[in-house]
Order: structure tokens, then sequence, then C-alpha cells
């Protein structure tokens, strides 16, 4: 059973909140065959204060040829970062899509672009688009760990705070996010914790696919703005000696200007991730121990209660 790899972008978003713009997070669905209830089978993060969200966590599918598989997109309007996984009946809804994954596949570059998004009682409540991609090797993954070094100064009474953005090449030139860092307060020496992504997701098993990467500073009102910018490889990311020069573009012109600061590969290991069938082939054995309460607390042990 292969597996897709959905990734989202949202377009003009409709205005929820009274003081801000909406702060968005897409839930998918797809339908229970036992049940034909939709079950909830991920999500992406949520982003704040963002009409045009691009999003960095995917979400994947398991995908059957001789079935048809429909899916639902629901996107909502998260007020309180902390609970907004909990309950999703207490979040305000912007809209919904619903497709097949087949109909993802079959588009061109495997893209559903600007969907619109659906309310039952609000119109104008903006786009979808949503992208597939099968995953060849979902098993074989890379470990990331990275920083930075003498990133531009964006603070007014600090320093910066700074993250960075993963974008993966398609073979149409456009740009599909892949994985987001959190951010790292006051500091323009940052260490980020390492992270594990799938080789699919992050180059498509090609290793000398361009990967762009983006280094901005975080800001509470969603307006973040940009250090520099940079791109390589998955060859160059493990040559530990490669140093990238994040550059500004708006800064260019100044004739003294050198860079807004470098990021490294502090680690970058490429390794396989097995399955439970490929540890059952393997000879993995497995003992169950089952216990039984016959206390007299539970009742009688004919009663079927």
């Amino acid at each position: 059973m292969a597996q897709v790899d959905l990734s989202f972008q949202c377009h003009t978003l409709r205005k929820s909140d009274y003081l801000s713009k909406s702060d968005p997070v897409v839930f998918v669905f797809t339908r229970d065959e036992a049940t034909n209830k939709w079950v909830q089978v991920g999500r992406t993060e949520f982003l704040k204060n963002n009409h045009n969200p691009t999003f960095a966590r995917h979400v994947s599918v398991p995908y059957r040829f001789e079935k048809a598989i429909p899916l639902r997109f629901a996107v909502y309007d998260v007020d309180d970062e902390n609970h907004f996984g909990e309950n999703i009946k207490r979040k305000e809804k912007l809209g919904k899509f619903k497709t097949t994954l087949a109909e993802i596949l079959a588009a061109p570059s495997c893209s559903l672009n600007n969907q619109a998004l659906i309310h039952r009682t609000k119109q104008h409540n903006g786009h979808i688009s949503i992208k597939g991609t099968v995953l060849t090797s979902p098993g074989t993954k890379i470990e990331l760990e990275i920083k930075g070094r003498n990133l531009d100064k964006k603070d007014t009474f600090g320093k910066s705070d700074p993250f960075l953005i993963f974008y993966r090449e398609e073979s149409d030139g456009k740009r599909t996010k892949v994985q987001q860092t959190p951010v790292l307060k006051n500091t323009l020496n940052p260490e980020w914790k390492s992270f594990i992504l799938p080789l699919d997701r992050l180059c498509s098993m090609d290793y000398n696919r361009p990967i762009f990467i983006e280094c901005f500073d975080w800001d509470s009102s969603g307006k973040n703005d940009l250090i520099g910018s940079c791109k390589t490889t998955v060859n160059g990311m493990l040559n530990s000696s490669t140093t990238c020069e994040l550059i500004n573009p708006a800064k260019q012109k100044k004739s003294s200007y050198k860079n807004s600061g470098t990021s490294g590969f502090v680690k970058a290991t490429i390794f396989e991730t097995s399955n439970s069938i490929q540890y059952i082939q393997n000879g993995l054995e497995l003992s169950l121990v089952v216990g039984i309460d016959f206390t007299a607390s539970n009742g009688a042990l004919s009663s079927k209660n």
C-alpha cells in the first residue's frame, strides 16, 4: 500500500477575528469503510494572523489504486494555541472542501489549486490548494541539526528571534514548504534541536534537487522579517563543511554588503526505519500474557455484566 504526502496552502481566507486576522489550521478527514463516518487522519500546524498560509506540516494518507478514497479538508480559525487540538467543535470553521485522493493525483503536477472553501452560511471563505506526493521510500529518513552564525539584528530592543523554513523545488519550478523549525528567542547565533524528515518529503529521493532555506525573524503580529535565504541540496547537507551564506535581496544593492549571516549543518544523517511487516519478515516473535481478575468485587463469574 502506497503512502501519499499531502501539503497545503490557503489563499484569501475569511477574517473571523475582530482585532486581528484569522489563525488557520487544516484538518484532514477520510470516510471510515465500516461506519461510513468521517474520521480525522491528521492536521497541519496552526499559523497565527495569516490569511494566506503555507503550512509546513504535511499529512500522509494510504493509497490503494482499486479503491476510491474520499477526503474532506476543513479549515478552522484557532484562538487558543495551547488547546486547539482538543475539541474541533469549539473552533470556528472558515470553510471546507471535499475531493478524492485519485482526483489530487490525476491533477496536473498532482496539485488541486485554488479550490473554493464552502461554508454553510457564509460566502467568500477563501481557497485551498492541495499537493500530493507519492512516497516511494517512506522508510528512508534524514536527521538534521542546524546552527546559524552572526545573523542580522532585526529587533529594536533585542537581537532577533530566528526560525528556518525549508522548501523543496518541484519539476515545474514551484516550491513546496516541507519543514519549519521552532523560533529561538533573542539570539544571533541560534542552534536548533535536531529534527527528522522523510527523505521523500525533503527531496523526492533526489539528492541533487535544490532545497531552499529561508531564515526569518519572528514577530508576534505574524509579519515576520526576512533575515536571508540560501540554496543547497541533500548532498550539500551531507558535507559537514558546507556553510550557506544567508542573502537578503533587499540589501544586495549596498556595495559593502556581504551576507546576513550563515547557516551550517552540524549533523546530517540518512537512516532507514522498518515497518511492522519487515519486523515480522525478519523473524520478530511476540509473547502475549493475559491476566483475568476473579475478585469478588467484580461480581459473579456467571454474570454477563
